[in-house]
């Protein structure tokens, strides 16, 4: 479905949603691809990445790469009926990435303009044009809180003005609560002249929202053409009141004014958004106050400052990790005797608000970046960090910090280059690829290195460690392991002992790769030894995990399957779908070994059901499986 902003395409597509809404029993799905307010496209990763989550896939747990996000769409929706919405689409391949396998499903996608390439994929175009003129007046009638005080001729012209447009129509129609509609109608119409009713190419709704922004109070048009400045499209009431640079009663009394003239929509208590077509608009109106305009510098520094603070307030909830912006040097996290419970339930509450900030906070690296604000980007990039490792916001995660390790260099800061290409190369390292992470690293540790700075420089080995054991150098990984190590001790500080046993759990899997099972092993306990006295118990689950592998390599079975049965006792209390499976999948290879098919069989069926959580592509071949060691069975037995 395509046409021009405001033609009301996705509500038309949501209209038949709601017509035929007992055709899709698994409900409705709808994704953004694009913005284009901004003309800028969500990255396809992204995208699947909160459509997975909405689908009930856990953050944690979704694959890193594109590719596997949309095969595990497809999983997912494979015996589903639903009604799946492609926002804004730009390009063909956009929409390829979401195409399911779902022959009781719908996709429908929108777009400005027509998208060639579409009908080779089984897709019908249909266009939505302009209401015709009884429409029109239908829908102006409808949208009005009263009836309209002013002739038909008036009327007519206001009908003819908007061009069809519901989104124009809707706007004006807030015009209707006015004294006298009439009258500032007419007038409008004979100031604006003919020009009223010729059509502006870039903004065919822009002279209709003329004639509401013209009889707007002073603050609240001034408020109108602020909202330009806004990062994203959707802001809560104290980003708004920091955006005009007033109090909040002052601020809520403006967007209730903008609320009732249809400039803004209310989208929950203390949360708004405008619509892209209305904020072309404030852009318009904007460049024509050279006033406000000339200082648009200054208002991003204002909003995105506030907006960095309120990251750094929320990511210090998330962990003690070391950071270098000085922002975390004026404020502290939680309080050491905050009990496990009150952490986690702060911790999600944070973690909650990144998220619903993310396409802001997003949006505030770029305008910090276009308008030279270089010590604010580099920022951005540190105190997101936790958010797009905990949620697997890669596309993100690399943009920001492309963008924020450039700010850094223009700056010369030396310690924020070292800090944001780590972070930038946990992200390769995360989507495996080890060789821009071992580029990012290595000029990290080289930073580190001249600034003398021993944190960056432990950190970097570790990580260099790490990805030297993927690209199967384990001597190489060996020696940076026991570099980083060789800091930890010289440092003496109060986490040495966790920071020693994290490298020896990595160690140990340097040793498992190598298939040096009594090495693992030994390396395994030493680090099970600390975090067994611990309240990590993430950490002392794939401790007990990895040493059961171990055990298992040096075919001490007994030993394997009471540590392996250990950690999935505590995978379940931390409730990791993918890490239960690989426990199961473990213990039921332990089992064929020891010729119990019992319990082989038990383990298997345990593990599909845990993989159904977060990969059902892996559950299908677990259960395929299963039915071939059946009728394996099935034949032995009438063989005999």
């Amino acid at each position: 479905m395509d046409g021009p902003g405001g033609i009301g395409v996705t509500a038309a597509a949501l209209q038949f949603y709601a017509k035929y809404k007992s055709w899709f029993p698994d409900g409705a799905l709808q994704v953004k691809l694009s913005d284009p307010d901004r003309n800028e496209m969500v990255p396809a990763g992204e995208a699947l990445n909160g459509t997975l989550q909405n689908l009930g896939q856990a953050p944690g747990e979704l694959p890193a790469t594109m590719a596997d996000r949309s095969s595990l769409l497809r999983r997912l929706l494979s015996d589903k009926r639903v009604f799946l919405l492609l926002n804004d689409a730009v390009t063909v391949s956009q929409i390829e990435t979401f195409l399911i396998n779902s022959p009781g499903s719908l996709v429908v996608a929108t777009s400005r303009a027509e998208l060639r390439g579409l009908r080779r994929l089984g897709f019908k175009r249909v266009r939505v044009g302009p209401l015709n003129a009884a429409h029109s007046a239908a829908l102006l009638d409808a949208s009005a809180e009263r009836a309209w005080d002013c002739d038909d001729q008036t009327k007519a012209h206001l009908i003819a003005v908007c061009g069809g447009y519901p989104l124009a129509l809707n706007v004006v129609a807030s015009l209707a609560e006015e004294p006298s509609p009439g009258r500032i109608i007419k007038r409008r119409l004979e100031r604006g002249g003919l020009e009223l009713f010729q059509e502006d190419e870039g903004n065919p709704v822009r002279r209709p929202l003329d004639l509401v922004y013209d009889n707007l109070p002073a603050d609240a048009a001034e408020a109108h053409r602020m909202l330009a400045l806004h990062p994203g499209t959707q802001f809560a009431l104290e980003a708004a009141a920091v955006l005009f640079n007033t109090s909040l009663d002052d601020a809520e009394e403006r967007l209730r004014v903008l609320t009732r003239k249809r400039l803004v929509h209310v989208v929950d208590e203390d949360r708004y958004e405008v619509h892209a077509p209305i904020r072309v608009h404030a852009r318009e109106v904007l460049a024509a106050d050279p006033e406000l305009s000339g200082r648009t510098i200054e208002v991003v520094r204002r909003v995105a400052t506030w907006y960095l603070k309120q990251t750094v307030a929320w990511d210090q909830v998330l962990s003690d990790r070391w950071r270098v912006s000085p922002l975390y040097q004026e404020r502290a996290g939680l309080p050491e005797d905050v009990d496990v419970e009150t952490r986690r339930e702060q911790r999600a509450r944070a973690l909650g608000a990144l998220e619903q900030e993310r396409e802001n906070l997003l949006a505030c690296v770029r305008a910090s970046e276009t308008a030279g604000l270089d010590e604010l980007t580099w920022q951005f990039c540190e105190a997101l960090w936790g958010l797009y490792h905990l949620h697997g916001h890669f596309d993100d995660w690399i943009d920001t910090h492309q963008r924020g390790l450039a700010a850094a260099e223009r700056l010369g800061n030396r310690l924020a280059v070292m800090h944001v290409s780590a972070q930038l190369g946990s992200a390769y390292f995360a989507i495996k690829e080890y060789s821009q992470a071992k580029e990012c690293f290595l000029k990290s540790l080289h930073v580190a290195i001249d600034e003398g700075h021993d944190f960056g420089q432990q950190s970097a080995w570790e990580w260099l460690g790490k990805i030297y054991r993927e690209l199967n150098e384990i001597e190489e990984a060996l020696q940076a392991f026991v570099k980083s190590e060789e800091i930890v001790r010289r440092l003496d500080s109060q986490d040495q002992a966790r920071a020693l046993a994290l490298i020896r759990l990595q160690r140990g899997r340097t040793y498992l790769k190598a298939d040096r099972y009594a090495e693992a092993a030994e390396e395994f306990y030493g680090a099970l030894e600390y975090f067994a006295g611990t309240s990590e118990i993430d950490n002392e689950a794939k401790a007990r995990f990895e040493l059961a592998q171990a055990y298992a390599g040096l075919d001490a079975l007994e030993k394997a399957t009471e540590t392996g049965q250990q950690a999935l006792a505590l995978f379940s209390r931390d409730g990791s779908s993918r890490r239960k499976g690989e426990v199961c999948r473990l213990l039921a290879s332990i089992g064929q070994r020891q010729g119990d098919h019992t319990t082989m069989i038990d383990y298997l069926g345990q593990a599909a059901q845990h993989y159904a959580l977060c990969d059902p592509g892996e559950a299908e071949a677990i259960r395929q499986h299963l039915v071939e060691l059946d009728e394996d069975a099935s034949g032995g037995s009438h063989g005999s």
